[in-house]
């Protein structure tokens, strides 16, 4: 069985092959090669009919290298399109028409992905220079044999410039919306301005700009709003830069490269945009700011569609400039018109009161319902009220004396026919206890556009006897001027104007009350028939020259039987007088602070300047004795000690603005000063000039510092001979009593207590000055002449203040200029008496501790000390500084301390020193001078002061004073 199993297997299951001959094979190579042929001819003719389509189609196709992107073949029309030949297309690569960054161009690609398709949107520059958007389709396929790209390409450029308008026009109407719906809403300023700019800084695709408006005093535009970090001019004057050349022009400016701009006002931040668009804020033609906007040229054009629409925004801002101006003025005339209201109600009260006064009152008469309306004061004098006036419309008529109805109704009917608009009349009127008084009535028509008389307003006086006797006792002073002349004055006027009646009367109006401005007050008494009550204030002269400043007031009234003019003055000059010592008050406030304020400051400059002077000094001074007397440095040396003098010099000037630097003060005559003033003068200046000195005998004594006194002196005759190229100058000296500050100046400054002064004055005969020079003539730094002067009168006025003194100026244009300059006396002769100091002994070998908190002054003093033979111990501050005499006051012989220290003042430092060992010799270092340090520290035998900066033999003196 086993055996047939095998048998099987073997024979009956495999199958049988029959092997092919060479014939059979040859044939089927043959065949093969046929059909490869075939199939070869077939994709050649394929191929070439692709070719030929890809040639002919009109749509713009390219064939590339999938891995370098190098073009393989270009289409006709991709030729045309991109503006290459064939040839040049074969040297160019797709990365070479691509303007996306590196970044956009990977987004794109991602995009394609993301999209699911084989569709790209990309960025192509033409030969041209023209950049269109493309649409680029992909698809692989063989080129040649050859792995390749096809890219079918379609220009979208126009589509794409259609939706970047839609999108641009849809921001713009959104812009529009909001900025409307800000205007609305009435938005406060600022916020409005800072959505105007902000919404047209997007429409033109920036972050950075600026809104400007034009300034108060119109010569300058000044930023309000700003976007972005940038840094912003906060002031650009007109005519400058893009900004105020707009502000002048009212013209829009672009400017696409401002780096390379001329009139550029900065430089353009890194990252910010080199472009600047500026639009004008147009109100009424007249430019009222400017819109600026930076941008970067190479990612945005402003077309003129895109200038349109910003200047829609510019337009808004204008508009909003505008409207804040409305209601601003709305505001102020409001304001104004509360106060008008208000003074209206108080002229009300006054007139109802002056009614009063004199026997009358105001009638209101409606001509067409013929009812009459009075006022309180009417009610007061005649005893009837507006109900009783009212009852019946012949209700005047009726208490009118019957001898005098007949005149008063010619008088209205003369009204009614139109043949005048004043009614004037004097009647009896019949009061409330019937008894009839003479009555003047005064009223003035209002008519309708055709003439028909509406109703009429006016007074009703009463002028009889009473009439005289209540003004006679009224506490106002009042006249009657009839034809420009006085034929009445109360006695209050009298009173005023210092005269009696015989002298008064007759007089004409101008030389009896003598108005200070005639023409103003003579044109108040003429309008006084057509102007109920007029109002003005002036000044009036009494008999005796002294002005009285009144509010004077007028009207119209019958005075015995005649026309006449009612006039009345309020006094007042006291209220006026408290105005003006309010203003003095004030004005010295004013110029308290600022002495003060200036007093810090110089004081600051002075402390630091004067450590830079003691550097420069002594290590100038020290490096000339290191060097032989013929070495040629030496007198390079000498050049910058001089220099560092004069420097010093300057500071003092500075301090000595606020009076705060009078070094020695003593017994001085204040003629020899004038002189020696005028002998040291430049001669520069007093070649063929004459100074007349008109010097007083006798003189007092004055106690003050001779240098600064000698200086403000010649500050003074300097700046005279500078004002007036010709003429005499005159410099007098006397001796006066003053009660405050000296009258008939124009102007007068510094300290005018009640005392005895000598003045000292120097006339020029130059051009004088106007009030704002004058006012502003002792500011520092403040001058007339050529830059680089102006300092000398601030100087003289620190210098009498510190002689509590003051100084007054007369001057006008045209009439030269005087200025004095007052100085009190001694009170009593003072004596010079040597204090009595405690006797020093030679102290022995030792050293000495220098405490100042500058290094560089601290090296100098060190080295000048050890130069004359001095140990020392150097400290940065008084703790240090006392630090070190604790653990070395038994060796220390002496200290140099410094007055000014942050961490430990001078003062504090030398308590502390004189509390361990109360026999220190110190030298106390300052830039202040030596009288304040003394007033501060007193005066004792071992104490010396020492003034920054100084020199070598200073120290020395000092030391040898100490006996150290």
């Amino acid at each position: 069985m086993a055996e047939f199993m095998n048998s099987f297997s073997a024979t009956s299951f495999q199958p049988t092959m029959e092997q092919p001959t060479l014939a059979e094979l040859t044939q089927t190579i043959a065949r093969l090669e046929a059909e490869l042929a075939a199939t070869k001819q077939a994709l050649l003719t394929s191929e070439q009919r692709n070719l030929q389509f890809f040639q002919q189609t009109q749509a713009i196709e390219l064939i590339v290298e999938p891995d370098t992107w190098r073009v393989l073949a270009a289409n006709a029309a991709a030729c045309r399109f991109y503006g290459y030949s064939q040839t040049e297309f074969s040297n160019l690569n797709v990365r070479d028409l691509n303007v996306l960054t590196s970044k956009e161009h990977r987004v794109a690609i991602r995009n394609g992905e993301l999209g699911g398709s084989n569709r790209y949107e990309f960025r192509h520059r033409l030969r041209s220079g023209m950049v269109c958007d493309v649409e680029v389709y992909i698809t692989p396929f063989e080129y040649q044999q050859q792995p390749a790209l096809f890219c079918l390409i379609h220009d979208v450029t126009a589509h794409k410039q259609t939706i970047r308008q839609m999108q641009r026009q849809n921001a713009y109407l959104g812009s529009l919306h909001d900025v409307t719906l800000a205007l609305i809403e009435q938005a406060a300023l600022p916020d409005l301005l800072e959505i105007i700019l902000w919404k047209a800084t997007d429409l033109v695709g920036s972050e950075y700009g600026v809104m400007y408006i034009r300034s108060a005093d119109g010569q300058a535009m000044e930023s309000v709003v700003s976007r972005g970090a940038i840094n912003v001019i906060q002031r650009i004057e007109l005519g400058q830069g893009a900004v105020g050349k707009v502000g002048l022009s009212g013209q829009p400016l672009i400017i696409d490269d401002y780096t390379a701009w001329s009139e550029r006002l900065f430089t353009p931040q890194d990252g910010f945009g080199n472009g600047l668009l500026v639009l004008p804020l147009l109100r009424e033609q007249t430019v009222a700011g400017a819109l600026a906007i930076i941008y970067e040229p190479s990612q945005i054009q402003i077309s003129i569609t895109m200038l349109e629409m910003v200047q829609q925004f510019a337009r808004f801002a204008s508009l909003a400039l505008e409207k804040h101006m409305l209601y601003t003025a709305a505001q102020t005339e409001l304001a104004e018109r509360r106060r008008v209201e208000q003074q209206l109600r108080s002229l009300n009260e006054r007139f109802e009161l002056a009614q009063t006064v004199l026997n009358g009152g105001i009638y209101d008469w409606d001509m067409i319902q013929q009812t009459t309306v009075v006022n309180r004061s009417f009610t007061t004098v005649f005893g009837y009220t507006s109900a009783e006036v009212a009852s019946s419309p012949t209700w005047w008529e009726e208490h009118l004396h019957p001898d005098d109805r007949e005149l008063f109704i010619q008088r209205t009917t003369d009204i009614f026919a139109g043949h005048s608009d004043i009614f004037s009349a004097e009647y009896r009127f019949l009061d409330q206890h019937q008894h009839y008084r003479f009555v003047q009535d005064r009223g003035h028509v209002l008519r309708d556009a055709n003439g028909q008389a509406l109703r009429m307003v006016g007074t009703l006086i009463d002028i009889s006897e009473e009439y005289r006797h209540i003004v006679e006792m009224l506490p106002l002073p009042l006249f009657v001027v009839q034809d420009d002349r006085i034929v009445y004055a109360n006695q209050a006027g009298l009173t005023l104007t210092q005269t009696t009646s015989s002298e008064l009367l007759s007089q004409s109006v101008l030389s009896g009350l003598r108005p200070q401005d005639p023409d103003d007050f003579y044109v108040l008494i003429r309008h006084a028939s057509t102007i109920p009550t007029s109002f003005i204030e002036t000044t009036f002269l009494r008999r005796d020259g002294t002005p009285i400043y009144g509010e004077c007031s007028t009207s119209a009234i019958l005075f015995e039987h005649r026309n006449s003019v009612q006039v009345i003055i309020r006094d007042i000059s006291e209220r006026k007088q408290a105005e003006q010592k309010r203003l003095e008050i004030e004005q010295h406030f004013s110029e308290t602070q600022k002495l003060e304020s200036l007093g810090v400051f110089a004081g600051g400059i002075a402390h630091d300047f004067n450590n830079v002077f003691m550097s420069i000094l002594g290590n100038t001074h020290l490096a000339m004795l290191e060097l032989p007397e013929q070495a040629n440095l030496r007198p390079l040396l000498a050049e910058i000690e001089q220099s560092a003098k004069r420097a010093a010099q300057i500071t003092k000037q500075m301090v000595a603005y606020t009076g705060q630097n009078l070094d020695v003060r003593r017994s001085l005559m204040i003629n020899e000063l004038v002189q020696t003033s005028i002998r040291l003068l430049p001669s520069s200046l007093t070649q063929q000039r004459h100074i007349q000195s008109n010097l007083e005998d006798n003189l007092p004594l004055i106690e003050g510092d001779q240098q600064h006194l000698r200086q403000a002196i010649s500050n003074v005759l300097i700046n005279a001979l500078e004002a007036s190229s010709s003429g005499m100058l005159t410099v007098t000296t006397s001796l006066c009593d003053l009660q405050g500050a000296p009258e008939g100046h124009t102007y007068t400054t510094g300290t005018f207590l009640p005392a005895q002064y000598i003045a000292i004055e120097i006339s020029d005969q130059g051009l004088g000055m106007d009030h704002t020079t004058i006012s502003r003539m002792f500011d520092p730094f403040f001058t007339t002449k050529f830059t680089g002067r102006g300092l000398g009168l601030a100087v003289t006025l620190g210098i009498v203040r510190g002689h509590r003194g003051g100084i007054a100026v007369k001057s006008r244009p045209q009439q030269g200029t005087t200025i004095g300059i007052y100085l009190p006396i001694m009170t009593a002769v003072q004596t010079e008496l040597a204090s009595e100091q405690p006797a020093l002994v030679d102290s022995g070998p030792g050293k000495i501790l220098v405490i100042d908190d500058e290094p560089d002054v601290r090296i100098v003093i060190d080295r000048i000390l050890r130069r004359l033979g001095y140990e020392t111990l150097l400290a940065e501050g008084g703790n240090r500084g006392i630090s070190l005499f604790r653990d070395h006051h038994q060796e220390i012989a002496g200290v140099f301390l410094d007055l000014t220290m942050p961490d430990l003042d001078g003062q504090s430092t030398l308590a502390v020193l004189k509390q361990i060992q109360p026999e220190i010799r110190v030298v106390i270092m300052s830039g202040y001078n030596e009288q304040q340090v003394s007033q501060q520290f007193g005066t004792t035998g071992t104490t010396q002061f020492l003034a920054k900066p100084f020199m070598i033999e200073e120290i020395r003196d000092k030391l040898t004073a100490l006996r150290l």
